[in-house]
């Protein structure tokens, strides 16, 4: 590949401008994120991939933050779609401000650019904002870098499996997100998803410690499901293996 030629002839010029790249990615929020992380994943590789792709993260996001401190709503209203707005009104509950803010980063189908444009708009400090905004966003951009990493080395079966997780998790995450946001917002007590009891620090800290089991809505075909998706699991496990040591054979004749 060219362009991976010419981050090896020129890695610590590459490095910095993948960084700005991607941190512009963040600042104009019109810009998909996808395509960034996967470059990422094919130049860099899982490890040094993700790092840089966090780095120019955080850096658009302290950027975005202190514009709109600086500028205030005419910014947003200038790179967040009105549809948006909305999101704001959500983020009016002070005292579960930090954990909605963690959901809505973590959760895949909600904009998080435009997330991180409004969010400046409250009352949630900036440490803390950036801490909880990247940490949030992390699992998401590291599955996305290794698909980019796979594509690299030429593994597409692992690189159709992790995409299809992807796409997996966006599935429930679009489907659901107003329902785990809506649990979070309102403090309901949902069988299954979500509790409200007072623990101290010698209690057990799990959620599902505490959370009643909904058995009504099992039944023999859940349990046939799960079996098929741990077998199917199992095989496609079995197969990424052969493969990855039928190319370190590769490497090691060469």
């Amino acid at each position: 590949m060219q362009i991976k030629e010419t981050v090896g002839k020129m890695p610590v010029l590459s490095v910095i401008l993948y960084i700005i790249l991607q941190a512009v990615q963040i600042i104009v929020a019109i810009i998909p994120g996808g395509p960034m992380q996967l470059l990422g994943g094919m130049l860099f590789g899982k490890l040094f991939g993700f790092l840089f792709c966090m780095l120019g993260t955080l850096l658009g996001t302290v950027t975005v933050y202190y514009l709109v401190k600086l500028i205030g709503s005419p910014l947003v209203e200038a790179f967040v779609a009105k549809k948006n707005f909305k999101t704001l009104k959500i983020l009016e509950n002070q005292r579960r401000l930090e954990i909605l803010v963690f959901v809505m980063f973590l959760l895949p189908g909600i904009p998080k650019d435009a997330l991180t444009y409004l969010v400046p708009l409250t009352k949630l400090p900036a440490e803390r904002f950036f801490v909880i905004s990247t940490v949030a966003r992390a699992p998401a951009i590291f599955m996305s870098i290794m698909v980019g990493d796979s594509l690299s080395k030429g593994n597409f079966l692992q690189s159709v499996i992790f995409f299809l997780v992807l796409v997996a998790v966006a599935t429930v995450g679009v489907l659901y997100k107003d329902k785990v946001i809506g649990i979070f917002k309102n403090q309901k007590e949902v069988p299954g998803l979500s509790i409200k009891h007072n623990i101290t620090y010698k209690d057990e800290w799990l959620a599902e410690a505490y959370m009643e089991t909904d058995y009504s809505t099992l039944s023999s075909l859940d349990f046939q499901q799960k079996i098929r998706e741990y077998i199917a699991f199992k095989l496609l496990n079995n197969i990424v293996l052969k493969q990855e040591n039928l190319q370190k054979k590769k490497y090691k004749r060469v």
